[in-house]
Order: C-alpha cells, then structure tokens, then sequence
C-alpha cells in the first residue's frame, strides 16, 4: 500500500481533519506498511480517546482544548474500560457483535507508529480493536495498515497527547 492509497483507504472517508496530509505525502521519512500484529502488541496502543489524570470520566471537549489541557491523556487499548468508565457498556456491546468473525474477516485496522518514542496511534477501529483485544487470545494476529516514521506529532496532534501519557 501506498501513501496515496492509505489517504483514499482511511484519511478521507474516516480520520478527522487533526491530519496534515501535505508533510504526510511528501515526507520521504514517513512510509506506509501493511503487517500482522498481535492482539497483545495491540494492548500498548493508544486510542484517540482521552480522560483527566485522577478521574475515570471521558474528555468530551473540542480537541483544541484537550490538546492544551495538561492534565489529559490518551488511553490504552487494553485499559479503555479501567480509564473511562462510560466505555464500559459500549465495549461489551462490541464483543457480543464480534463473537462469530475471523481473522480472516477483517479488514487492516489504520494505526499509527512514531520509532521516535516508540508509540502506537489507532486512527480508526478504537471500539472493535478494545472488543477483539478482550474477548480474542492475546496471540491472534491482526492486520494493520501502519504509518511508520519519526517526529509523526507534524502530521497527527494526538501524539502531543500520547507523548504525556
């Protein structure tokens, strides 16, 4: 998969406009690639949800303000529903929905990875990646379509708020 392809594929239909496709296309540091990964190695990324240090209440304000907001973080896959509570049902609802697919069935999940500080980004999917990563074995493996590169806080503003948490 091209870059082209990941901007038709997932930017345009799904991601919001916190993306800066021009240094996306045209950075030659920044690849796409499509693997296999883990449901275990999916636990340690980060969703584009946020809550408050101390509280187990979701961040519902525009992301201007969540970005400035010293106390936000971002979450991890594998702690959605000890991080904020109000997901809690949402997941479940989720896995019930999921119990009769196959690796085979799924589509590559849209991440993001920055080498500079080893940190995952989902861009899409947070719901069914929480839910696959609880009711699955940790050692299914999933696709993914990955942007990979360092300093990736020039094209997605999530990671000045996954470089805090």
């Amino acid at each position: 998969m091209n870059k082209e392809d990941f901007i038709r594929l997932y930017l345009r239909p799904k991601v919001t406009i916190w993306f800066c496709e021009p240094i996306f296309k045209y950075d030659i540091g920044i690849i796409v690639r499509e693997r296999g990964v883990t449901l275990d190695e999916v636990g340690s990324y980060y969703c584009p949800w946020y809550y408050n240090v101390g509280t187990r209440q979701e961040l519902n304000a525009r992301f201007e303000d969540i970005l400035g907001d010293s106390q936000a973080r971002a979450v991890m896959v594998r702690d959605v529903e000890s991080k904020i509570e109000s997901k809690s049902h949402q997941i479940q609802q989720y896995i019930k929905d999921f119990q009769g697919k196959t690796e085979k069935s799924l589509y590559p999940f849209p991440i993001a990875t920055d080498i500079t500080f080893n940190k995952s980004l989902v861009l899409d999917g947070n719901k069914t990646l929480v839910a696959l990563y609880q009711s699955w074995g940790k050692d299914k493996v999933i696709p993914v379509a990955e942007i990979y590169g360092s300093n990736l806080i020039s094209i997605l503003p999530d990671f000045c708020v996954v470089y805090r948490s």
